[in-house]
């Protein structure tokens, strides 16, 4: 039987969250910098006005980690709140996607290749597009579901670690 480890210290357990904000931060600062390159270069607005308010969120939670590293009280509600932002904005988005399901797009992405391939199954586009349309509809379901775990995992994590932040500014005093 192993003995289980003593808990974190306050500071080297805040230490370990700001790391995860800040890391978490940059990834959604690039990647959502890059989405949002790819849909200006394709002319989708709305997906490129989303990207741009996730590069929000990045920096916000990149912000609150920084300040997470001074030890400052508000952080914690920066972190919680470019998550719950984040969350808010994938909502939008897939729902965006959702709604407006666009057969004649998917059609056009369709290779010539995988049409002659369908031909030799004795299959058109018409028959595949109610799998494609669910296909399409599960996707974003599944997105916004993915993301309520995440965002909503991170933002719940990040503001249970009040108590820890409020004990190592009372140790300090």
């Amino acid at each position: 039987m192993t003995p289980t480890p003593p808990p974190l210290l306050p500071a080297t357990a805040l230490d370990r969250v700001g790391k995860l904000a800040r890391f978490d931060g940059l990834t959604v600062l690039a990647v959502a910098g890059c989405f949002a390159t790819v849909s200006l270069a394709m002319r989708d607005w709305a997906g490129a006005a989303i990207c741009f308010g996730a590069v929000g969120a990045g920096a916000s939670e990149w912000r609150g980690g920084t300040l997470l590293k001074a030890h400052q009280p508000r952080s914690l509600r920066w972190l919680v709140a470019s998550q719950l932002f984040l969350l808010g904005l994938v909502w939008l988005y897939a729902a965006w996607r959702y709604t407006h399901y666009d057969p004649q797009l998917i059609s056009a992405l369709v290779e010539p290749f995988v049409r002659e391939r369908l031909e030799e199954a004795f299959l058109t586009m018409d028959d595949l597009a109610p799998a494609l349309e669910f296909a399409h509809r599960l996707t974003y379901l599944l997105l916004a579901t993915l993301s309520l775990a995440y965002q909503g995992g991170l933002a719940w994590y990040y503001a249970r670690q009040q108590s820890v932040l409020a004990k190592l500014r009372e140790s300090a005093l």
